[in-house]
């Protein structure tokens, strides 16, 4: 199949916005071709539209070819672009699960792209049948987060490969908490499924959501597009210049990721204790869902002492807080928190 003609068609031709400047091979160039402050010696000038650099890199960490991975303003404009290369407004169609990130269906409405919302029950494990159902719902984009946030759960394997093998449009997983899983990549799967895109971040694992930097793995005819669509320039040298400092230190960010997940096993049997807490349900992200009595009247207790947590809204969350691993202090000020709240609440004070 030719999956290239679920681009819309009058996207095609378009091509990458990459300036002469950065083609010339010279020495010493003089640049009076961008409307620069020639003054400013380190943050002058535009950034190279594509980071070689950074995507080699990240080449070597994942071991995927670099130029098949495309950099973005976060994995928000990432989500962004797919949705605006492959749907075409008041026409195509997303699908999505539910509970699961909102972006996906927010970044659709904003692009008057409709949207399809599969429910998922706890404990959220999709099968084999809802993947069926899935199939049978025409989408140009199916978009899928494993671990899946908010749950925290990796998608069951039959139902990813059913929906590998059989989806005829552009399949997203979106890998976002993946180094939390101790489980391998989907990247490793694109060479068999050219219509299968995984996207990654530097927010959660490598510890810079301030940098705003997403990673989107992808056979090249998608990245090739993907750069042709996007705003020129649409990674700050300075967040690729941070990035690559930190990837090159040794160790990084394992050691981290070691004491999340130890952190995050702790909290899983400890949050059961509290009386009003009623299921803690497994994870592999960096994160707990946890369905508890009276959640929202708890969140709001909690943001009151200065401890700030989630509140699920979504109907198959209902009661639900999602609960971030911390650093031990955290955890500890949490757990300290959550037991002078069952105190008061068995004294009635609340």
């Amino acid at each position: 199949m030719d999956y290239t003609n679920l681009i819309r068609e009058e996207l095609r031709p378009l091509r990458p916005y990459f300036p002469e400047r950065y083609l010339a091979d010279q020495n010493d160039p003089i640049w009076i071709d961008a409307n620069e402050n020639p003054y400013s010696e380190k943050w002058g000038r535009y950034p190279q539209p594509v980071n070689t650099r950074l995507q080699q890199e990240i080449s070597k960490l994942r071991d995927f070819p670099a130029d098949q991975i495309f950099l973005s303003h976060g994995s928000d404009e990432a989500i962004d672009l797919i949705i605006r290369t492959f749907c075409t407004p008041q026409q195509d169609a997303i699908s999505v699960l539910s509970p699961a990130f909102e972006m996906y269906a927010h970044a659709a409405r904003v692009s008057a792209v409709k949207v399809h919302t599969f429910r998922m029950e706890a404990p959220y494990q999709p099968s084999v049948k809802l993947a069926e159902e899935i199939l049978t719902t025409p989408a140009k984009v199916l978009f899928l987060c494993s671990p899946n946030n908010p749950t925290g759960n990796l998608m069951p394997e039959p139902f990813m490969e059913k929906l590998l093998q059989e989806w005829p449009g552009i399949i997203v997983i979106d890998e976002a908490y993946i180094d939390f899983a101790g489980r391998s990549s989907k990247i490793g799967l694109i060479d068999r499924f050219p219509n299968l895109i995984v996207m990654q971040t530097f927010s959660k694992a490598f510890g810079l959501a301030a940098l705003r930097i997403g990673m989107t793995f992808a056979q090249r005819w998608i990245v090739d597009t993907l750069e042709a669509v996007k705003m020129p320039y649409n990674v700050s040298q300075a967040s690729c210049e941070i990035a690559l400092d930190l990837l090159q230190k040794k160790g990084y960010p394992e050691a981290e990721i070691r004491e999340i997940v130890n952190e995050r096993q702790q909290l899983e049997q400890q949050l059961p204790q509290f009386p009003f807490v009623e299921e803690v349900y497994p994870s592999d992200a960096n994160f707990l869902l946890v369905r508890c009595s009276h959640a929202k009247r708890l969140h709001q207790w909690l943001k009151e002492k200065g401890i700030f947590i989630r509140l699920r809204r979504e109907p198959a969350c209902q009661n639900c807080l999602r609960i971030t691993v911390g650093t031990p202090g955290e955890n500890t000020a949490l757990h300290r928190a959550l037991e002078h709240y069952a105190r008061a609440s068995q004294n009635a004070q609340l």
